[in-house]
């Protein structure tokens, strides 16, 4: 990127709908620049700059705006303009009314960021806050939909500061293992902590239904102290997930046993980035440390807006949701959840079209009312296709990345039982609609076979 020329930016001073100071922010000129080319999930790969002489920075670093005074950071549209909705002003006022220890986090994130010169780590932790800051209110108060956008933004950033592929690491096979047996562990956690997530909602609202008998101290409710007793325990194996996988990390790079310090070098009063982080996940393990992690958030969050936010009621909307959800599902090897996702999609399409048909075939049924059945049996048979062209990609695509770990096991294990091989598949995560697949007639699998396959959308 041009590094000389004049500012891409003007400069506004904007009042903090957190502490009401004034602060200078940057807004683009107008026509600087424009979008080129898109990766599928929305990551922009690169952009043209239509004006000459301009300094070129990476337009995602400053999606944020940010108030030096109290760190209260959001979307720049909603800090410039805070909405009036009841939702927001919640948001506003429990970072207002911060406890001790988020004050802390927040104090930690927010004095770590040059917000001068925004670089991939101080736009990752200007992301970081906003997340932060969005999840202080209770569940039921978050904007789903906003932290997803902003996880998935974090899930970009990682993307983009991937390093090239070298071939310089060492290679350590016990490493690897650990590697690769973190990468299984870290699924299950991630779907046993979906699962606490949801007990611990169940949890606290019996705790808080026992509010008056235990005098409003919760440190004396048994229910209270489960609670955080379990979430503490779930803290702490993903504060120490992450120093292993770190560790890992930074012994096949070589720079475990001879002390060298992260290649980027220190960052504020920490000796590297990567200290900082350790620190920030001691306090806060939610803090998405990968690209993977901040596409799991992504759609965990995703998923929750589909189901209750009024702005995925169009059917379209709805549909163009879950094909991203989909989309970062496949991105993180979990084709059985994106083709069980789409299966859902069809059968919901399928069982309203037939209930519509079945509403119009009722005697005495006025023509307004048929036209207006018909139009939703026409929006469900829409939807019906969808989903199954949706299906058909995500099976291309998935197979596509599948093959050379199939064409792999079939060479480790020839000669074994059908059903042998078949189980290997599926422990080194080929997804069975996938197996499935492959043995159609003409496929990789043919010769496994069985006598009666399972319809995905039957």
């Amino acid at each position: 990127m041009t590094q000389e020329g004049r500012s891409p930016f003007v400069e506004q001073s904007v009042k903090c709908p957190a502490c009401k100071k004034l602060s200078p922010q940057r807004v683009f000129r107008s026509r600087m620049f424009v979008t080129k080319t898109k990766e599928s999930d929305g990551h922009v790969l690169s952009y043209r700059w239509l004006a000459d002489n301009i300094k070129q920075v990476h337009p995602p670093h400053y999606f944020l705006y940010y108030c030096p005074h109290c760190y209260y950071t959001d979307i720049s549209d909603d800090f410039s303009n805070p909405k009036a909705g009841l939702s927001y002003q919640r948001i506003v006022k429990s970072f207002t009314e911060a406890g001790q220890k988020e004050k802390q986090i927040i104090e930690l994130i927010g004095r770590n960021v040059h917000y001068d010169e925004i670089d991939f780590r101080s736009a990752l932790n200007l992301h970081l806050l906003a997340i932060f800051g969005q999840m202080l209110p209770p569940n039921e108060a978050h904007d789903c939909y906003k932290i997803a956008r902003l996880l998935l933004r974090i899930a970009w950033l990682y993307r983009e500061n991937k390093p090239p592929e070298t071939g310089a690491d060492l290679q350590i096979p016990d490493v690897e293992e650990i590697l690769r047996g973190m990468k299984t562990l870290d699924t299950a956690i991630h779907e046993a902590r979906k699962k606490w997530d949801r007990l611990s909602n169940a949890v606290e609202r019996r705790a808080g239904g026992l509010k008056e008998q235990f005098q409003g101290e919760a440190d004396k409710n048994p229910y209270t102290q489960c609670q955080d007793g379990l979430g503490k325990q779930f803290d702490s194996l993903f504060t120490e997930l992450y120093r292993l996988k770190t560790t890992c990390k930074r012994d096949l790079s070589g720079t475990l046993l001879d002390g060298s310090a992260d290649e980027a070098g220190p960052f504020f009063s920490f000796p590297s980035y990567q200290a900082f982080f350790e620190k920030l996940k001691s306090v806060w393990p939610f803090a998405p440390a990968d690209e993977i992690e901040a596409l799991r958030g992504a759609i965990a969050y995703f998923q929750r807006s589909v189901s209750s936010d009024s702005r995925f009621d169009s059917p379209e909307k709805h549909f163009s949701a879950v094909s991203l959800i989909t989309e970062l599902m496949v991105r993180c090897d979990d084709v059985n959840g994106a083709l069980s996702m789409v299966g859902t999609i069809y059968k919901v399409a399928l069982d309203n079209r037939q209930r519509y048909m079945k509403e119009m075939r009722q005697k005495d049924i006025d023509e307004r009312k048929k036209r207006r059945l018909q139009a939703k049996v026409d929006r469900a048979g829409a939807s019906l296709a969808q989903a199954g062209e949706l299906r058909r990609k995500l099976v291309e695509k998935s197979l596509e990345s599948a093959l050379p770990r199939v064409k792999k096991i079939l060479a480790e294990n020839k000669g074994a039982p059908a059903e042998e091989i078949e189980k290997t598949l599926k422990e080194n995560g080929i997804a069975e609609e996938l197996i499935l697949h492959m043995q159609d007639e003409g496929g990789l699998l043919e010769h496994l076979k069985k006598k009666k396959k399972r319809k995905f959308f039957g």
